[in-house]
């Protein structure tokens, strides 16, 4: 039978709702939150810490989101909105946890692979959207370990994409998501094994789990998946 746990991961208390198929899950001791361990003991991955723990959970389908941004899964009518902003009142929060969300989210799995934020367009490519807020020099640092891993000739989809995909979504089957956060914690790996990515890294703590936000759009791509995209619902204005 096909069932479905979505991991809404937090570094800070938060609403949540009583339902069967979400949990709440932190790194950090937060109350209402099952605490979970990190991936890579002294490197911040974030969503990356659950979605490992996602991969290991007893449920055909597995997801993560975050805290303040959680998905809106309707396959009933076509909805044109990227993100929709509603204040985080109980009342709301509860109906993003109604079991018909993730009956909807296993209908759509019926017929697609995986299920991510609608992406929204820039005038930038990934490189420059990147460059705004890090060092360039660790996205040159890690399409170097992509290419290492034969990932060569998917990269042109960093250079020619505008498209800003959000990455603190991921709802697939349990086998799909073990097999990305295997192949992005092997990039993590090959990353810190380098002095001048470590040089960056002492900079900015939180590096790695930037880059490894950004593998999601490249790991469908390279592997041909079938994405569905839902929109976005914002419980805070700053999500």
């Amino acid at each position: 039978m096909k069932d479905l746990l979505l991991h809404i991961h937090t570094h800070k208390p938060f609403p949540s709702a009583p339902c069967d198929w979400q949990k709440t899950v932190s790194t950090v001791d937060v109350e209402g939150a099952e605490k979970i361990p990190q991936a890579m003991p002294g490197t911040r991955l974030d969503e990356f810490d659950a979605i490992r723990f996602a991969a290991n959970a007893d449920a055909t389908h597995v997801g993560v989101c975050h805290y303040r941004r959680r998905p809106f899964l309707n396959n009933q009518a076509y909805c044109p909105d990227s993100r929709f902003y509603v204040d985080p009142t109980q009342e709301n929060i509860e109906f993003l946890a109604a079991k018909e969300h993730r009956q909807a989210a296993l209908d759509i799995l019926d017929s697609h692979d995986v299920i991510q934020y609608r992406p929204f367009m820039l005038n930038m490519a990934y490189r420059h959207q990147f460059s705004l807020f890090t060092p360039v020099a660790a996205w040159d640092i890690m399409l170097e370990v992509l290419t290492q891993l034969g990932l060569g000739q998917s990269l042109g989809f960093y250079r020619v994409s505008n498209a800003h995909v959000w990455c603190s979504l991921l709802i697939a089957k349990r086998e799909l998501v073990a097999d990305f956060i295997g192949f992005a914690l092997n990039v993590a790996k090959l990353l810190g094994e380098r002095t001048d990515y470590n040089a960056l890294l002492n900079q900015n703590p939180r590096l790695t789990a930037l880059l490894l936000e950004r593998l999601t759009p490249l790991y469908v791509f390279h592997h041909r998946l079938r994405s569905a995209y839902v929109p976005m619902v914002c419980l805070e204005k700053n999500a």
